[in-house]
């Protein structure tokens, strides 16, 4: 995948080298004693809203930002003795001027309400979940990648009968649009709920190899082979996916 060059890698590179000469200084901090203000953190949830618009290509970016802010907010947020706040507030305004650089070049009409912005994410998640299960190829899910796996294992799941790769990668795309969905704890909107609840019910049935609480999943009283089963049980996880896309889609 190519980088575009929105996320300054300076900046990243810089971050990676304080937070590790950080955890070597600073071996003694108290967890989170300074939290990022809450509309910082709103600001880089929807920088990574924005960049995900941009499919495949920004795939870099993508991963660069993630990185930034990973190892900056940690910084920031565990930064203790004197000079703490001063390098939590120089920190903070960084992230700050970052996020707000991506968001200025990627994000379309800013004015739009925050729900919708996070609603079109889940859906653009649920469409690579569908995508990528009906091509059994993970290249086109955005927060997976089998290079970055520790181990390979080169087998079939027993119920879903498709390789671990793939289920591994529905799970963890899933359980990325979700945590970059939600960024505070205040209700989120009806429409944004639904998508959520019917992102948690998929993370379920893949993690427990059990469909049936799947709208689209019709038990079948003919005996079938595992193979077969595991294609109608596949079949119902992608079918559930569409479905949701196609009831959100509708709502808008």
């Amino acid at each position: 995948m190519n980088q575009m060059g929105i996320v300054n890698q300076s900046l990243v590179s810089a971050f990676r080298k304080l937070k590790r000469a950080f955890d070597v200084t600073r071996t003694v901090h108290r967890d989170r004693m300074r939290p990022m203000p809450a509309a910082v953190i709103e600001k880089y949830h929807r920088a990574i809203w924005a960049i995900d618009t941009l499919g495949p290509v920004a795939g870099g970016d993508r991963r660069a930002l993630d990185e930034l802010w990973r190892n900056a907010a940690h910084v920031a947020e565990n930064a203790s003795g004197a000079d703490g706040g001063a390098i939590a507030a120089d920190i903070i305004a960084t992230l700050n001027d970052q996020c707000e650089r991506v968001i200025t070049e990627v994000e379309k009409d800013r004015e739009r309400p925050t729900w919708q912005k996070q609603r079109d994410f889940l859906v653009g998640s649920l469409r690579r979940v569908r995508r990528t299960s009906a091509l059994n190829d993970v290249e086109h899910l955005h927060f997976y990648r089998k290079s970055d796996q520790i181990f390979s294992v080169d087998m079939k799941h027993p119920d879903f009968r498709v390789g671990y790769d793939l289920w591994q990668g529905l799970v963890a795309e899933t359980k990325a649009a979700i945590t970059y969905a939600l960024y505070d704890n205040n209700p989120c909107h009806p429409r944004v709920q639904y998508l959520l609840t019917e992102c948690r019910k998929l993370i379920w049935a893949l993690e427990a190899g059990d469909v049936s609480k799947l709208d689209m999943y019709t038990h079948s009283p003919l005996h079938l082979s595992k193979e077969e089963h595991g294609r109608v049980l596949w079949e119902a996880v992608r079918e559930h996916a569409a479905k949701v896309i196609a009831i959100a889609e509708a709502a808008s």
